[in-house]
């Protein structure tokens, strides 16, 4: 009887035993968790087929117009083939009638004269805080471009940026030391979107702007 009970505790145990692998092996083959760091590195969403140039210097690329590419909202990239994306290009978007909206990569610290020249569906620019000019006639003719925000990073403002341009308000990032021509701009003036951007398309639009 007791050689019985023996050999069924035996049993029992080594029953045990495997259950108790058998769970830990599952454990094991678990998927990390999705807090588990494994592979951080970010991937930019950017718009595809862009043309590029590279600059004369061979440090940075200029964006030189829309390429292959069908977005109607394009993101321009921080970098292109490890370089920084600087400038969008003279006359880059003119008449592009697919642009509805532009968001500059973080690197881009100037618009080139014309570069959205008749845009006619460009209703929102999202600027970045590098952007420092705004050439000559940048957004001549985008009829559809209400409100813009303008970063306190920027410096200059070309003559006609904005001719027969649609902006109603514009909010400047930064308001002290404009100059228009040789006139300096009122702060409170230009803290009023509605009036910033009355000067921007009417009252001085035909000077250059510069500020510090």
């Amino acid at each position: 009887m007791k050689k019985g009970r023996i050999g069924y505790v035996a049993v029992a145990a080594l029953c045990l035993g495997l259950t108790v692998l058998s769970a830990c092996g599952k454990d094991a083959e678990k998927p990390p968790k999705q807090n588990d760091k494994t592979s951080e590195s970010q991937v930019e969403i950017a718009s595809e087929g862009l043309s590029y140039e590279l600059s004369a210097s061979g440090e940075y690329y200029i964006l030189t117009g829309i390429g292959t590419c069908k977005d109607v909202d394009v993101i321009v990239p921080s970098a292109y083939n490890g370089a920084p994306v600087k400038e969008i290009g003279v006359s880059a978007f003119e008449q592009c009638q697919q642009l509805t909206s532009i968001t500059l990569g973080a690197n881009v610290t100037k618009i080139g004269g014309m570069a959205f020249f008749r845009c006619n569906a460009l209703t929102s620019v999202q600027m970045n805080d590098s952007l420092q000019r705004l050439e000559d006639g940048a957004f001549w003719g985008c009829k559809a471009l209400k409100e813009l925000s303008l970063p306190s990073s920027l410096t200059f403002i070309g003559a006609q940026a904005f001719f027969q341009c649609g902006v109603t308000s514009v909010v400047f990032g930064a308001c002290d030391g404009w100059t228009a021509g040789n006139v300096a701009v009122d702060r409170s003036a230009l803290n009023d979107p509605k009036t910033a951007a009355e000067y921007l398309s009417d009252n001085f639009l035909g000077v250059e702007w510069k500020r510090g």
